[in-house]
């Protein structure tokens, strides 16, 4: 048998994965960057604080069911697995933010971003399908969409950079 994950694991994953994203952008705000670019790289890094909130508040809302494993679990093996995944797959725990960023572009810091938050959706998907229970995976699906317009707002930021028609 696979580890099965609860709602309440990937959201507490998920407020993880926005912390580390805001530390991104505020790491990435820190370079020597048009005013403009600084300040919306900041905007990001609220942007990723409020969805750690939604998150955390969408996590204190589960009911008994959507909180609870449908498998024991004495030693807590699943959410540690998943912690493990999402600390060393997105926004790179292991390598710090201001490491992550350092020497790089407006242009590359957005392209890095859209590919994080790629990544993160990718996550979730897949990890979807191992939450046990109906109410879980409704809950996962709505982190998707959460990121999933994260990723179309850096997309529309990075060709205002590139100066792209009709941006």
């Amino acid at each position: 048998m696979g580890l099965t994950y609860t709602a309440d694991d990937v959201l507490g994953i998920a407020e993880h994965i926005e912390r580390n994203g805001a530390a991104f952008y505020r790491a990435a705000a820190e370079l020597d960057l048009e005013p403009a670019i600084r300040q919306r790289l900041l905007d990001l890094a609220e942007m990723e604080d409020a969805h750690e909130r939604t998150f955390s508040e969408m996590r204190c809302a589960l009911n008994a069911g959507e909180a609870a494993s449908e498998f024991f679990d004495p030693n807590d093996q699943a959410t540690h697995y998943l912690q493990v995944m999402a600390g060393s797959y997105i926004f790179k725990e292991a390598m710090s933010p201001e490491k992550l960023v350092a020497g790089k572009s407006a242009e590359e810091i957005f392209e890095t971003a859209i590919g994080l938050e790629r990544e993160s959706i990718a996550f979730y998907v897949g990890i979807r399908e191992s939450v046990g229970r109906d109410e879980g995976k409704a809950r996962v699906m709505e982190i998707i969409r959460e990121e999933m317009g994260h990723a179309a707002q850096l997309t529309e930021d990075l060709l205002r950079l590139r100066g792209a028609p009709g941006s």
